[in-house]
C-alpha cells in the first residue's frame, strides 16, 4: 500500500473514532503527513522506524516540510498552535514504539489508528479476481504481476488464498469457477473485509480532498461507507 494511501486510510480511520470535542483540524493533517519520512523523495536513508526511535525531530522536519508546502500552493496558512500539534503528532505517533510519547487526545488516536491501519488495512489492493482474468488470457504470472503493479509473489500468495477458500488445490481449478459465477472467494471474512476496504482507500485516494471534504460535513454531502 502506497503511503499516502495508508496516511488517508488513518485519517479516515480517526475521523470515524473521533469524539466531538478533539481537534479535528490536527487529526487530519497529523494523519496526513504522519509517515511523510517514508516516501522515497526523501534524502535521509534511515529507515522511519530507526527515525522514531532516535531522531523524531528528522521525520517530523519531513511532514512540516509537506506542510508548508501544501500552505504556499494552496494559500492557506495554519497558526503556529496548530502547526506544533502536528508537530507533536507526527513525533510522537508510534507511541510506546517511539521515544515520544502522545500528549494530547488527538495525537492518542492517531497512534491507535495508525496501528490499526498498519496491522489490518495495509495490503496491496489487488485479490485472485484481479488476477484470473489475465490468466485466462494467457498471461504469465510475472506479465500478469507487471500489469497489476505488484510482484510474482504476490501473485503466488493471493491464488493460494482464493484456492483454499475455494477448497481446490490448484490456481488452474479456479479458472471454472471464475467463468461460471464471475468472481471466486479471495479468503475469510475477514480477509475479503480487509481487501474491501484497501481497495475503497486506493480509490479514494484519487478522489482527495472531497472524500475527507464529506467526511468532515456529513450533514452536506452522503457519508462515505468505509468497512473497518
Amino acid at each position: 500500500m502506497p503511503v499516502f494511501v495508508h496516511q488517508l486510510d488513518v485519517a479516515l480511520l480517526a475521523l470515524e473514532r473521533r469524539l466531538r470535542h478533539l481537534d479535528v483540524d490536527a487529526i487530519v493533517l497529523g494523519a496526513l503527513v504522519h509517515d511523510a519520512s517514508k516516501m522515497p523523495r526523501v534524502a535521509d536513508l534511515r529507515s522511519h522506524s530507526l527515525l522514531m526511535r532516535t531522531d523524531p525531530d528528522a521525520a517530523a522536519d519531513v511532514s512540516m516540510e509537506l506542510l508548508a508546502d501544501a500552505e504556499h500552493r494552496s494559500g492557506v496558512g495554519i497558526d503556529s498552535a496548530l502547526r506544533d500539534h502536528v508537530r507533536h503528532i507526527v513525533m510522537s505517533h508510534h507511541g510506546q514504539h517511539g521515544i515520544v510519547r502522545p500528549e494530547t487526545a488527538e495525537a492518542r488516536l492517531i497512534v491507535a489508528c495508525d496501528f490499526f491501519s498498519g496491522t489490518h488495512h495495509r495490503l496491496a489492493p489487488i485479490d485472485a479476481n484481479d488476477v484470473l482474468p489475465l490468466l485466462a488470457e494467457g498471461y504469465k504470472w510475472k506479465e500478469a504481476a507487471a500489469l497489476l503493479g505488484t510482484g510474482r509473489e504476490l501473485i503466488k500468495s493471493r491464488l493460494r488464498e482464493a484456492c483454499d477458500a475455494e477448497g481446490v488445490r490448484e490456481w488452474i481449478e479456479l479458472l471454472p469457477v471464475w467463468r461460471s459465477k464471475g468472481q471466486v472467494r479471495i479468503g475469510t471474512a475477514l480477509q475479503v473485509r480487509h481487501m474491501a476496504r484497501a481497495k475503497l482507500v486506493t480509490r479514494l485516494a484519487r478522489q482527495v480532498p472531497d472524500c475527507l471534504i464529506e467526511q468532515l460535513n456529513p450533514a452536506s454531502a452522503p457519508a462515505v461507507a468505509v468497512p473497518a
